[in-house]
């Protein structure tokens, strides 16, 4: 599983790194499109009325395609996964096997429903669609949320009680 697991994440890097490639150059193709309407507004051989509304298309499709490239970036950066060694494995399904083995109908097939996606059976064959709990590591961890800083107003050995009045904010800090 571990070796499957490996293979999936590498081609899927590649599939990725194809699709970069394929945006970097048409990135190119833009931006040497751009530069040649530059040159020809820079030289007075069209005026801005004329490639006003070209310049202002092309603009947006370069930005659109540097939105796909920095998200295929952040694909590729997130596809990097530790995975464990076969013995870690191992233990991880006696685990698995112990748990599933003394657990009643109910908890074995919640448990079974937080990593299993989708069942396709399509005689002979049968697929199972599923997670397995990895931990990721990434370069940096975007913040997903912000604490507010609190602001202590009292000593710390006795309680206060503070009626505010009512148009007026009290800030804990």
């Amino acid at each position: 599983m571990v070796g499957l697991t490996n293979e999936e994440i590498g081609q899927a890097k590649n599939e990725y790194e194809d699709r970069l490639a394929v945006i970097d150059g048409q990135l190119e193709d833009l931006r040497e499109r751009l530069h040649k309407l530059y040159s020809a507004l820079e030289t007075g051989k069209l005026e801005v009325e004329d490639l006003a509304p070209r310049i202002k298309e092309l603009r947006g499709q370069i930005d659109e395609l540097e939105g796909k490239r920095l998200e295929l970036i952040e694909s590729i950066r997130d596809t990097k996964v530790e995975l464990p060694e076969a013995p870690v494995v191992r233990a991880y399904v006696e685990d698995l096997r112990a748990l599933l083995g003394k657990g009643s109908i109910v908890e074995q097939k919640s448990f079974l429903r937080s990593f299993v996606k989708r069942i396709e059976v399509s005689l002979p064959q049968v697929a199972i669609d599923y997670t397995i709990p990895l931990v990721t590591k990434k370069a940096e961890e975007p913040l997903t949320r912000e604490v507010l800083p609190f602001e202590y107003s009292g000593s710390s050995g006795r309680t206060r009680t503070y009626n505010p009045p009512v148009n007026s904010r009290m800030l804990c800090h």
